[in-house]
């Protein structure tokens, strides 16, 4: 489920801000530092609020 979960993070950012999987990876990864929050909790408030935007 992480990983999955990560990849889909990943997915959104690429597809909404047209970055690549690298850009998209390292910005949630120092997101996730800056912040002090897991990484798998970091994609799955974004994957939230993504489809709560869908709505």
């Amino acid at each position: 489920m992480t990983r999955n979960s990560i990849d889909q993070a990943r997915g959104i950012l690429m597809e909404r801000f047209q970055m690549t999987a690298e850009h998209a990876f390292a910005l949630l990864t120092r997101a996730s530092r800056e912040a002090n929050v897991e990484l798998r909790d970091l994609a799955l408030r974004l994957i939230d609020a993504g489809d709560t935007a869908a709505r």
